[in-house]
């Protein structure tokens, strides 16, 4: 005996997961999901590829010696050994650029920046403090807040480590990730001499940025539509709605994997069961990437839908878009029919 399905309605659910780290989602989410407070990353401390001795008044009077050295711990310095660097005499700026956070990711919000500059004076060489520590901006202009412009003494000690900033600290700039990621990017470091011949290094200096990657996210056209009423042990599909071009998910600003799941239906009864096979209450539910195969001839390059994510489509560009197609088979013998709802859910999470 055929039975008539009252109607059947699926609802579309766009979940985005949000997580530090930003690690694969695949098994049995939660419904609805718990989300987790993105934390920012850190890209640890970085070193330059570049140092230059720049003349910027006052900063103007004695040369740093090989700006080279700067680039790494290892003992070797740019320094000042000048027999005139006297007190209130200032070195040139020490500019430590070419740091090469390309593997923040674009858009991200930059949330704090920390540098710490190996430096000290020689013993028995005069004495100097640092009164220059500064963010360059992409033509190299020192720009923001000079963390040492009340000068910090150095010492003869040649672990000493000045460090400024802090997760949350912007330097006095609306950092952006093209910025901080721009070859010209670094920091600008000069010295106060504080007593006579004073001869002072610098043995490396690095930058530590924190920020917070873009939001994954995804929308889709479509957010809830109806089969129509069916007949038990029968199959329909969405190629017959929206004149056939399927349902659209859009992806946000960021790279992303899209997947796809689906769930056991809710009706005026005990609903029906999402299966590989449509005997007795299950009911069958597929998907097609129309984007990429002919959605045209269900089931052929339809895959069945389980509670469990699929991949709908991996590394979705920016803004790119993916157009898919739905067909349900009603069970066999089913024992509820009132009109059922079931929900598929497409799932944006970084790569």
């Amino acid at each position: 005996m055929t039975k008539i399905i009252k109607s059947f309605f699926v609802f579309l659910i766009m979940l985005v997961w949000v997580f530090s780290g930003w690690p694969r989602i695949w098994q049995n989410p939660s419904i609805p999901p718990k989300i987790q407070e993105a934390q920012a990353n850190t890209t640890g401390e970085v070193y330059p590829t570049l140092g230059e001795s720049v003349r910027e008044p006052p900063w103007s009077n004695e040369v740093w010696l090989t700006p080279e050295n700067i680039y790494t711990d290892d003992g070797n310095t740019a320094n000042v050994l000048g027999k005139n660097f006297d007190d209130p005499d200032q070195t040139r700026v020490l500019k430590a650029t070419g740091f090469g956070f390309s593997a923040i990711p674009d858009n991200s919000t930059i949330q704090g920046v920390i540098v710490r500059v190996n430096s000290w004076y020689r013993s028995g060489q005069g004495s100097g403090s640092m009164d220059l520590l500064q963010l360059l901006d992409t033509s190299k202009a020192k720009v923001g807040t000079n963390q040492c412009a009340t000068p910090v003494a150095l010492s003869t000690d040649d672990t000493t480590i000045i460090t400024k900033g802090s997760s949350g600290d912007l330097w006095g700039n609306a950092l952006t990730a093209a910025w901080v990621k721009n070859a010209n990017f670094g920091v600008a470091i000069g010295i106060l001499a504080t007593a006579a011949n004073a001869d002072v290094d610098v043995d490396y200096v690095t930058i530590e940025i924190y920020y917070t990657p873009p939001a994954v996210s995804v929308t889709l056209d479509q957010e809830t539509f109806d089969y129509g009423i069916m007949n038990n042990n029968t199959a329909s599909s969405t190629l017959a709605l929206w004149a056939g071009v399927g349902i659209t998910a859009t992806n946000g600003d960021v790279i992303a994997n899209f997947s796809i799941y689906g769930a056991d239906t809710t009706g005026g009864g005990s609903g029906w069961t999402l299966a590989a096979d449509n005997t007795g209450n299950n009911y069958i539910h597929k998907f097609c990437n129309d984007t990429d195969d002919d959605c045209t001839s269900p089931p052929t390059n339809y895959s069945t839908l389980t509670t469990s994510p699929q991949d709908l489509k991996l590394n979705v560009g920016p803004a790119g878009t993916i157009a898919f197609q739905l067909q349900i088979t009603t069970p066999q013998t089913p024992t509820d029919v009132s009109v059922q709802s079931a929900v598929v859910t497409v799932q944006a999470s970084a790569p």
